[in-house]
């Protein structure tokens, strides 16, 4: 793809919708509109025709850079975007069975696993905030939750996040316990 390709097309399409070829932000914004519903390539094709048409029209970069142009090259990338893929929501029927394995196992490592895994999803947290990393090069220990912020109190587990990088202040977190008299037996004789 050449500078030719991108001054080719922009002809093209003002000839076809019989708008003048003179660059202003509703032509260009109309012309990215318009190529993104084909390709990509849009916002780069721009490069193209600046490289023609600067010459003949000197007030080609103010108006690639009005806020309307840029709004449309933004569109074009959110709908030429890839579509994301997400797992499955997490559901309370999924925080009933994993309950239920870890009451009949009684497996520290299993109640250990439902408790931060209700605090993330009562909590709203991400699972990598209640938990360690095993690579120790991305452990932030302003980030790590400690034990003694730990809070049973109403039927409730309470804890302090201490830090966030999107919020300076401090976050506290709670979520519902669902033995806190287990929880505090495990947190006491770990204490120690």
């Amino acid at each position: 793809m050449g500078y030719s390709t991108g001054v080719k097309s922009y002809l093209r399409f003002c000839a076809t919708h019989g708008l003048p070829i003179d660059p202003t932000p509703s032509t260009l914004s109309l012309y990215i509109a318009y190529t993104s519903l084909h390709h990509g390539s849009g916002p780069k094709y721009l490069t193209g025709v600046r490289h023609f048409l600067k010459p003949s029209f000197p007030d080609f970069d103010d108006n690639r850079a009005h806020p309307a142009v840029q709004a449309a090259i933004r569109g074009s990338k959110k709908v030429r975007a890839d579509p994301m893929v997400r797992k499955l929501p997490l559901r309370v029927s999924h925080l009933q069975s994993f309950l239920d394995v870890a009451r009949a196992s009684g497996s520290y490592d299993d109640l250990l696993f439902i408790t931060i895994i209700s605090c993330c999803f009562y909590g709203c947290h991400r699972s990598g905030d209640l938990v360690q990393s095993n690579d120790k090069t991305l452990r932030d220990p302003r980030k790590m939750i400690r034990r003694t912020s730990l809070v049973f109190q109403d039927g409730r587990a309470q804890y302090r996040l201490p830090y966030h990088k999107t919020d300076s202040e401090a976050i506290y977190g709670s979520g519902t316990c669902t033995r806190p008299e287990k929880c505090q037996e495990c947190h006491q004789s770990q204490a120690m």
